[in-house]
């Protein structure tokens, strides 16, 4: 009796410069466990991956179907207490949210299976805000550098957008609201009549259509949230329409620590999409990879000096990152910029002690150390708050 791998996921961190990110965590839900133990499957963890592989005689089908339908659910955690830090990620471990990485949806680029879905194409009749990313329309994922209004950019723009490449990341779009057995949800506009629909996953298209529970409550008085109950009803994504209106719940008994990322869910169903099946339609294996993608933090950088004879700082690459003054001894770049391990060594600053000032008396000192995410705070720029990052210079 062999084992082989029926999938894998992988988790990629661009701050790192081998984009794998590190002390990632795995652990199956107790129901996952237990259909692992009935199907024999087992689970391996090696660095950013996670391995789940399946007992086969011949190498080529498991050794037992798969279970249909079926589904394998895994939460994932850090174990780096700066994980956070050095992410653009619009959650941290303290809030209620978390990740949902599924195999439901097909999320192709350029030949790598994400598990999160794509980025919206790039609108210029939408708005857009710091650190939100889009795709162009042959599949380039943009960072947005500005806070945008309706029609005042393009993608062109290198002041308002950060071409990154072929890639797409996990957003505030693959998040959702997980929670216990019971939800408090909005009401909008608030009514004196609440009608509550729960609709979970149905078994055959996956898709959020089957009604699970349906009720009405009618207060003496309009109110503008409801409380909503799980109980009775499996762990699990739910849609509520409250008087028409659709939210997302994740529904677990569970109690998530600060370090969970997030949960991912793997169907086993021959109706996701194609390239996501782990077996082909002879039930042979296709050991598909799946990716989950993050991205590094963009923070404005800034250089503190410690006297006056600091006259400015720069970048000496052409093109590069342009400072300016922001307040006594401080220069700041003029636009976010993506911080990464592998540290940048092109900025130098204009050192002249001379008083009177003295042209001649200039010295460059370059090869400066670059801001890391340790140092960061929020700093409010053109009406916009934007994470910054420090360094102090002893000039």
């Amino acid at each position: 009796m062999r084992y082989r791998e029926l999938f894998t996921v992988e988790v990629l961190h661009d701050y790192f410069a081998d984009h794998k990110a590190r002390s990632i965590l795995f652990t199956p839900t107790p129901d996952c466990e237990k259909v692992m133990t009935g199907a024999g499957l087992r689970i391996k963890s090696f660095g950013n991956k996670l391995y789940v592989i399946v007992r086969t005689e011949d190498d080529l089908e498991p050794f037992q179907p798969l279970p249909q339908p079926g589904l394998l659910s895994f939460y994932m955690q850090s174990g780096d207490g700066d994980f956070f830090q050095y992410s653009n990620l619009p959650l941290n471990g303290a809030s209620g949210s978390r990740f949902y990485f599924q195999n439901t949806e097909a999320a192709v680029v350029d030949g790598i299976k994400y598990l999160h879905g794509l980025h919206p194409v790039f609108d210029n009749s939408k708005a857009y805000t710091v650190g939100q990313f889009v795709m162009s329309p042959a599949g380039e994922c943009h960072e947005c550098l500005v806070n945008l209004a309706p029609g005042t950019s393009s993608l062109g723009n290198a002041a308002h957008w950060h071409q990154v490449g072929k890639v797409a990341y996990v957003d505030q779009a693959h998040s959702q609201t997980f929670t216990g057995t019971v939800t408090n949800v909005p009401v909008s506009p608030a009514a004196a009549q609440v009608t509550v629909e729960v609709f979970g996953r149905n078994d055959t298209d996956l898709q959020l259509n089957q009604l699970r529970h349906s009720q009405t409550w009618v207060y003496e008085a309009p109110v503008s949230t409801q409380a909503v109950s799980f109980a009775g009803l499996p762990e699990g994504l739910y849609k509520l329409r409250i008087n028409g209106v659709d939210h997302l719940r994740y529904y677990t008994a569970d109690r998530l620590s600060a370090d969970n990322i997030g949960l991912i869910q793997i169907f086993t169903n021959d109706t996701v999409p194609a390239d996501y099946r782990l077996l082909d339609a002879t039930g042979q294996f296709r050991s598909p990879v799946f990716t989950i993608r993050m991205a590094p933090v963009s923070p404005l950088w800034q250089y503190v000096a410690r006297t006056g004879a600091v006259k400015k700082v720069y970048d000496e690459a052409a093109g590069g990152i342009e400072f300016e003054p922001a307040g006594r001894f401080a220069f700041r770049s003029k636009l976010p910029v993506r911080l990464q391990e592998k540290p940048y060594d092109k900025i130098a600053l204009e050192f002249n002690s001379s008083d009177p000032l003295d042209p001649a008396q200039k010295i460059d000192i370059k090869k400066l150390s670059v801001p890391g995410y340790r140092n960061k705070r929020t700093v409010r720029k053109d009406d916009t708050d934007y994470p910054i990052s420090e360094i102090y210079l002893n000039y």
